[in-house]
């Protein structure tokens, strides 16, 4: 999942959720990555189409990585503004 993020392709992240994997029980889980959840990993590379459809499946937004921040958190940090906005539109 790490390099389809990285790759930006969606189709991979569709092929999983298609296969009728869980997607919900995953989503979450911290330390996957170094960076966090898969939500912090895409808001951290600045992907937005993956952001987009990872918010899709209700993610924890106030999970927080190794170095205390959450996602929307790195969004504003890293000023990826409109992916910051998504996370906003999600959270309210």
């Amino acid at each position: 999942m790490g390099k389809a993020i990285e790759n930006n392709t969606i189709s991979t992240l569709k092929k999983i959720v298609f296969n009728k994997v869980d997607f919900t029980k995953i989503i979450n889980i911290k330390d996957y990555y170094p960076e966090g959840t898969m939500l912090h990993k895409a808001v951290t590379r600045g992907n937005l189409d993956f952001v987009t459809e990872l918010l899709k499946y209700n993610p924890a937004l106030d999970l927080k990585n190794r170095d205390g921040n959450t996602a929307l958190e790195i969004a504003h940090n890293l000023h990826y503004e409109e992916i910051e906005n998504l996370i906003k539109e999600k959270s309210q």
